[in-house]
């Protein structure tokens, strides 16, 4: 990408997240943020109650990395330890200025059995784009790589929760996402240096189990993505593409949402079949690219797709930049979560994963 879109880029993270910016220097006499059921997976001591020599004291010590970076130290969430929740961490890694960069962090843990999570909760150092916490089912060494975004790697398992600094997605408390036995936690996260310097940067993720009184009326929710990755919108130039997937058996939906990236101008998710029907259909604000703007339905009354049915997404872009905008500078994308499936639906392109 050009400068003139890296500028954009740091004009709409320092917007959303003040304590992102280069001059931001929180209080560090401020009680930690303890997060609670609504996020979780580490814990947190009892610091929250009242005001902590340094916010790491309320992360305990088995869940603490060798080293945070100062800037996160000042910004770290505490985990209910009470109800389960856990805290973790990403290595500290470069992103060299004017980069847009992907990591996977495998975190040192492997489920014994199955595992619950209702919601997830992430902040990121300067630079963040985004933190979510995924699973892989064929465990690795713990430790950090480049993880090309679009790659298998970076869509496996999605759990519920994380993304974007500030966004706030939140669903009944009884629903969940289920990590099999066996899998190992991984960290996907993304960032783009807008500065002239190389950058340290990391993240911490802190996990939500659901109440313990819930564990009788859980109610797991997977992942369904409907993605367009084919268009190239010249520079100078405005551009659309569209992608359409048949479903090949009924889902159920509990929220869907439309995301593109700065460039976007206008988004559409439609089903297209026996029923059809507009999901969404509006003028796109790169703010949404972080803080998304999203359609619930209610368990009772899940957003249905029926055999045999599709879901388009359709984009459009203009492209201001003197640069082509490719995927995955740029994205096209109907992004939901589903109940009563027994797996992930992941469609690129029209073909499904």
């Amino acid at each position: 990408m050009g400068r003139e879109t890296w500028s954009r880029v740091a004009a709409l993270l320092v917007g959303v997240c003040g304590a992102c910016a280069e001059d931001a220097k929180p209080d560090a006499s401020e009680p930690v943020e303890k997060v609670e059921r609504s996020s979780g997976a580490a814990g947190a001591a009892g610091g929250a109650a009242g005001k902590a020599k340094s916010r790491m004291d309320a992360i305990p010590e088995s869940m603490r990395p060798e080293r945070v970076l100062p800037e996160l130290e000042q910004r770290v969430l505490a985990p209910d330890v009470s109800n389960g929740g856990a805290a973790l961490f990403t290595d500290i890694v470069s992103v060299p200025t004017g980069s847009d960069m992907m990591f996977c962090t495998y975190v040192d843990f492997v489920a014994k059995e199955k595992l619950y999570l209702h919601d997830t909760k992430a902040v990121q150092s300067r630079f963040g784009h985004h933190a979510i916490l995924q699973y892989a089912l064929s465990p690795q060494p713990p430790g950090t790589h480049e993880c090309p975004a679009g790659s298998l790697e970076q869509q496996q398992s999605q759990i519920i929760g994380g993304m974007g600094e500030g966004a706030n997605i939140q669903y009944p408390p009884n629903v969940v996402s289920e990590i099999p036995a066996g899998a190992q936690l991984m960290i996907n996260h993304h960032w783009v240096n807008v500065s002239d310097a190389d950058a340290e940067v990391q993240a911490e993720i802190v996990t939500v189990p659901p109440d313990k009184n819930m564990m009788d009326k859980l109610v797991i929710a997977r992942t369904m993505v409907v993605q367009s990755t084919m268009f190239n919108v010249g520079p100078g130039e405005t551009g659309k593409a569209s992608a359409e997937c048949k479903f090949d058996s009924d889902a159920q939906l509990i929220s869907a949402l439309g995301h593109m990236h700065e460039w976007g101008k206008h988004v559409k998710g439609e089903r297209v079949g026996s029923q059809p029907d507009v999901l969404f259909d509006y003028d796109f604000d790169p703010i949404e690219a972080i803080h998304p703007r999203v359609n619930y339905y209610k368990l009772e009354e899940p957003y249905r797709i029926k055999a045999g049915d599709s879901l388009r997404v359709s984009c459009e872009w203009d492209n201001t930049t003197k640069q082509p905008l490719t995927f995955p500078g740029e994205m096209c994308v109907i992004s939901a979560w589903q109940i009563g499936a027994d797996r992930d639906r992941l469609c690129f392109d029209g073909k499904w994963q």
